[in-house]
């Protein structure tokens, strides 16, 4: 499902984000004060626009509150970061994901607001543009360009059946190793498992596979 996306910020981690989110299909904005990025980006697959992100009357027009998610990645921008956080919580922005350098500046971005905080770059932005395009997928490791590894919701039509009932590797191409209980792992032994409801799946498959089985 396509999502709107704000990233404010066009350093290492908000560029990457920006052109991962994008070519999974997503509505991406990205916002810098540094004209000079924007003009570098002028021709990408995003949009990418002038202005300041500690700004309220700038930052409010952007209509923050409607978008699903706003990433704060300013760099070494520490005091702007922070400002910018505060300023989307106040305008009641749904979800919001800050960069951080240290467990210190985390600890102060969670305070002011943000949701999650991390910490790397490149080779973080392709699990978050999987792990957050997708409604019903909970966390994503790459183990190739193709393949990955999976914790997903369990779709609605599987729940009650069995493991071998749903005949999950024909069908869906996709390998069950194990599951999820209140964030305990279960590794999966038994094809007469039954689906609930409560657990999450852990899978291993392409993305063209799992995106068969998320909405």
């Amino acid at each position: 499902m396509k999502k709107s996306i704000i990233i404010f910020g066009l350093d290492n981690l908000g560029r990457h984000l920006a052109q991962t989110f994008s070519e999974h299909g997503n509505d991406v904005l990205a916002i810098d004060i540094e004209e000079t990025k924007i003009n570098e980006y002028a021709n990408a697959t995003f949009d990418a626009h002038l202005g300041d992100a500690t700004m309220k009357e700038f930052v409010e027009e952007l209509g923050v509150n409607e978008v699903d998610l706003c990433f704060v990645t300013l760099g070494d921008r520490f005091k702007e970061s922070l400002e910018c956080v505060d300023l989307l919580k106040s305008l009641d922005a749904k979800k919001i994901i800050a960069r951080a350098h240290d467990d210190s500046h985390a600890k102060f971005l969670c305070m002011a607001g943000a949701d999650k905080v991390v910490y790397a770059e490149k080779e973080l932005a392709e699990s978050m543009a999987v792990a957050y395009s997708a409604n019903n997928v909970f966390e994503y490791i790459s183990l190739s360009n193709d393949y990955g590894i999976y914790d997903v919701a369990i779709p609605d039509s599987w729940v009650g059946k069995t493991i071998a009932e749903i005949d999950v590797r024909r069908k869906y191409e996709i390998n069950i190793i194990g599951f999820k209980r209140e964030q305990i792992f279960i590794p999966v032994s038994n094809p007469n498992h039954v689906f609930i409801a409560e657990e999450q799946l852990t899978i291993v498959a392409e993305f063209s596979n799992v995106s068969k089985i998320i909405k």
